[in-house]
């Protein structure tokens, strides 16, 4: 090979995976963050309504819709473990992505069979309240997993929420990796998101200190 061919293979080197693997990196620092500023001793993430399944537990919905309006999904927060009644004070998105921002967030009762993305804030169930200072009871089983109606506007995608919540006095928090994409017309790739999510879910899982179950 001579020198000009050398120089136009070098041009021609695909350098796409190398940019993605930066931009992951990108949004793991970023995500690590955003994270401490809920969480003032990000060190540990956990307590009794902490999933173990960070990685393996992850779920991407997409949501698609017709106009400018609020969507709706399901969040899932597993069980209460601790044997004494946790109350929630704040949900909030992680590794946002684009303008989508959180609008309205409501505690579901117990029993409550998982709500479908859909537009607007379709859910009419008694007892709905909203999170701040919402009580989730001790629970023994998959059976008293809560679940959060959270509403958003805009258009772009959220790897995870992080919920804030408190037991006889001790302040907690859990990731939830209930992740979400909310667009009209063209949808982001899928496959990028889950591998933001993915590299998000890899990074924090050293830190969770979550209950057996």
């Amino acid at each position: 090979m001579d020198r000009e061919e050398a120089a136009a293979a070098a041009g021609s080197v695909d350098l796409r995976p190398a940019g993605r693997v930066i931009a992951l990196v990108a949004v793991v620092l970023g995500l690590m963050i955003a994270a401490t500023i809920f969480v003032p001793d990000p060190t540990r993430f956990g307590g009794p309504l902490q999933d173990a399944n960070v990685v393996s537990g992850a779920t991407m919905t997409t949501v698609r819709k017709a106009g400018d309006g609020v969507v709706t999904i399901g969040v899932f927060v597993p069980w209460n473990t601790s044997g004494r009644t946790a109350v929630l004070e704040e949900i909030a998105p992680l590794g946002v992505e684009g303008n989508v921002e959180m609008v309205k967030a409501s505690l579901l009762p117990a029993g409550v069979a998982a709500i479908e993305p859909t537009r607007g804030f379709p859910v009419n169930v008694p007892s709905i309240v909203k999170v701040e200072d919402a009580p989730i009871q001790p629970g023994s089983g998959e059976l008293d997993t809560a679940q959060i109606a959270v509403s958003l506007q805009g258009d772009g995608s959220v790897l995870a929420f992080l919920l804030r919540y408190r037991v006889d006095g001790a302040i907690h928090h859990a990731i939830l990796m209930s992740g979400v994409t909310v667009c009209k017309g063209g949808c982001e790739d899928r496959s990028v998101v889950a591998d933001r999510q993915a590299a998000f879910a890899q990074s924090v899982v050293g830190f969770v200190d979550a209950p057996a179950r």
